[in-house]
């Protein structure tokens, strides 16, 4: 479970029902297959819920635009408008203010993300 913030909206993964595999029949590894995104008011009360397999973080959010991290270490940009998931070919991303920054092959590429909420 992790949680980010846009100032706006609050932004959780988790998994309702946990779904375990064993290493030799003895060591539980998490699978992450039901994984849930949320998007909260700051009450608590559930905006949108998106059903996305395999999130295991969220490393950032602007505008109701979420950065999330798969359990294969992958990421991607989620439009909590429109439940749009665009794979992001990084080695780390996330936002800083309203920029979406990604890490690649030693290059940094910053950009304006300008969708999200209206």
């Amino acid at each position: 479970m992790s949680y980010a913030s846009d100032g706006k909206y609050i932004y959780l993964d988790y998994e309702p029902k946990l779904s375990l595999t064993f290493i030799n029949n003895t060591f539980p590894i998490p699978l992450y297959n039901n994984t849930i995104l949320e998007e909260l008011t700051p009450t608590g009360a559930v905006v949108k819920a998106l059903s996305i397999p395999g999130v295991v973080g969220i490393t950032g959010a602007w505008n109701g635009s979420v950065v999330i991290q798969f359990i294969n270490g992958t990421y991607a940009l989620v439009n909590m408008n429109t439940g749009a998931v665009e794979p992001i070919n990084a080695t780390i991303a996330g936002f800083s203010g309203g920029l979406l920054y990604y890490f690649y092959y030693n290059e940094l590429t910053v950009v304006t993300v300008r969708r999200g909420r209206q």
